[in-house]
């Protein structure tokens, strides 16, 4: 392989590299979120997974220094795929989540979704661990509103149905980080913070028990993108061949020595 074959295609591999999500034992920052998912890797309230399952986008943008606005996308995956008990419906009625060191709430500056209109900190669930801030669905009546703190079941009624979305926004207030900071220290803490959790709470599910808690778990080390091992195999492949190139010139010489 020439020297200028080989740049190319180098070139053109690192470039199909650079759009690859990154991703490590945590979740995936993708197009400038974190993405987390919650499903069948996690651990569930049941003994056997309804099969609902969820997937939140975190998104940071500076707001001033200090301040940074955070808008949560939380979908309702179920049935994508089929796992568990197999649940092709279900309502999801909460997600909640702790904040990493250096960050707190900016009280006032929640933002109501269409589904998740309410706002919990503490975000608390029978026998789960409190996450600090999460959001619940509630009905025209108000069932389900936990009286801004404390019970995060929510209601069905005005939950997020399968396949469907809702985003909620707040502020967050730091004297050391910025939006890429808290981006970067989100996604370290939830792959190496083993105190860091996330839960997420389904209801009215068509399979197994009929409702869900479910609890964040770090997917296990992704291995390298294909990208990554294809340019590991070219690099491979070049050092083969300039070792051999080398030897050939070598035994040249020592003939002409000869």
């Amino acid at each position: 392989m020439s020297h200028l074959k080989f740049i190319l295609l180098l070139s053109t591999l690192l470039a199909c590299a650079s759009v690859a999500p990154v991703t490590g034992s945590a979740g995936i920052i993708q197009n400038g979120a974190l993405v987390l998912e919650l499903g069948a890797a996690s651990k569930s309230s049941n003994a056997e997974h309804t099969g609902a399952s969820g997937r939140v986008e975190l998104r940071f943008a500076d707001l001033s220094t200090g301040l940074v606005k955070v808008t949560a996308k939380v979908f309702n995956t179920t049935s994508s795929p089929l796992f568990g008990a197999g649940a092709t419906e279900s309502y999801l009625t909460g997600f909640g989540f702790d904040l990493i060191d250096n960050t707190e709430f900016g009280t006032g500056s929640f933002t109501a979704g269409a589904n998740l209109d309410n706002l919990l900190t503490p975000f608390t669930l029978d026998g789960q661990r409190s996450m600090e801030i999460g959001f619940t669905s509630i009905d025209k009546k108000g069932n389900g509103k936990g009286n801004g703190g404390g019970n995060a079941n929510g209601d069905p009624k005005g939950g997020i149905k399968a396949g469907e979305d809702d985003s909620v926004s707040f502020q967050l207030v730091s004297s050391t980080l910025d939006a890429a900071g808290m981006l970067e220290g989100f996604s370290v803490a939830f792959q190496s913070d083993p105190v860091l959790g996330a839960l997420m709470r389904f209801q009215s599910v068509n399979a197994g028990a009929g409702s869900d808690k479910l609890q964040y778990v770090p997917p296990e080390e992704h291995a390298p993108e294909p990208a990554s091992l294809a340019i590991f195999g070219v690099l491979g492949l070049a050092g083969i061949a300039s070792r051999c190139r080398r030897a050939r010139k070598a035994k040249a010489h020592a003939v002409r020595a000869g």
